[in-house]
């Protein structure tokens, strides 16, 4: 009985010591990787554009030739240079006064009242194709492919919504009368009204989905490119309320971006001085 009581003891023990070997193992490593520097600044070549990128701005980074984000990172390490061309980053910020994720408090967090966007850059090899916004609206305007048990047929909006062009899906894919379900057995994921504006070469500059969900917690993603300034494709998504305010989310996540440029030469120096 006493054996085996103090058996039980030195078990816990011994378990004790072996997780708190590993914790300090761990912690060493977070050191060594410089895993504690979160306030550095991400560097690299965003789209051509040299620049410094907030930490609070800069999650998930990924590099030209780097694993991608969920694959092992074995093989090609690559220096966080000017020089290293970025190939995808993304953030929250919220709107209106661009504030990083930082400041984001509990009550903000509720998603039908949020104030927030999540924002996503695909730039280097991620950048794809000049005008590819273009084949996303033909994509469900003109699809190509035939539908067989949910169809979803595209018609114009009769007006213009906040200066957009919209198209509303019919068809035997939508069922209106689950557009008030809040989540679950809702309507289907692919039911959303598209809204886009057109260049006069009839590019599509800005293209907008909408989920037709009533609920207020129902989302939006916007498209845009940031080219000729930067090759960067970028995505936004935010609850539906904040549609009408599109314009003005462009313009200030855009602003946003454009202010991690730094001056080349400046920005050599500086790194070039740390490294002496």
């Amino acid at each position: 009985m006493l054996f085996n009581k103090f058996k039980k003891i030195l078990l816990i023990s011994l378990t004790v010591i072996l997780i708190s070997v590993v914790l300090l193992f761990l912690y060493a490593a977070y050191l060594r990787g410089g895993l504690l520097q979160q306030d550095s600044p991400v560097m690299g070549d965003l789209g051509g554009v040299t620049v410094e990128i907030p930490r609070d701005y800069a999650r998930f980074v990924e590099y030209n030739k780097e694993p991608h984000f969920m694959e092992k990172k074995t093989g090609t390490k690559v220096d966080s240079a000017y020089q290293s061309k970025l190939r995808s980053f993304g953030f929250e910020v919220r709107y209106p006064d661009m504030a990083s994720v930082k400041v984001k408090t509990k009550e903000e967090k509720n998603i039908r009242t949020t104030m927030w966007l999540r924002v996503g850059i695909n730039t280097g090899e991620f950048y794809g194709i000049e005008n590819h916004l273009d084949n996303r609206k033909e994509s469900y305007i003109n699809p190509t492919l035939p539908c067989f048990l949910k169809c979803f047929i595209y018609h114009p909006l009769p007006n213009e919504t906040y200066g957009l062009t919209g198209y509303t899906p019919t068809g035997s894919g939508v069922d209106v009368g689950k557009r008030s379900v809040n989540f679950g057995r809702g309507t289907d994921i692919r039911d959303k009204n598209v809204y886009f504006v057109q260049n006069k070469a009839g590019h599509v500059t800005t293209f907008i989905t909408c989920s037709n969900r009533t609920h207020a917690a129902a989302s939006c993603q916007q498209y845009f490119s940031l080219s000729p300034r930067m090759k960067a494709h970028i995505s936004i998504s935010y609850r539906k309320g904040l549609l009408p305010h599109w314009q003005e989310i462009q313009q200030s996540v855009s602003k946003l971006i454009y202010n991690f440029e730094v001056n080349t030469n400046a920005a050599t120096s500086n790194q070039l001085h740390k490294r002496n």
